[in-house]
């Protein structure tokens, strides 16, 4: 009986794993991204746009212990 090793996936793979995010206008981005590179701009534009403006970035903790 002839017995291969199946190939590994790259969920097996620790270096293909890490491989999967790309930095895309200095986001983490899971890589080949689902969209259109446009449609990426605009949602990464737009998160930095909503996060700039709130006050989660002022103070986390205060977040993190809501009663």
């Amino acid at each position: 009986m002839n017995v291969q090793a199946a190939a590994p996936t790259n969920q097996d793979d620790p270096n293909q794993r890490a491989n999967q995010f790309r930095l895309f206008q200095g986001a983490r981005v899971k890589w080949p991204p689902e969209v259109p590179d446009d449609m990426l701009e605009a949602i990464i534009s737009e998160t930095r746009s909503t996060l700039d403006n709130s006050e989660l970035n002022k103070d986390p903790l205060k977040v993190t212990f809501r009663n």
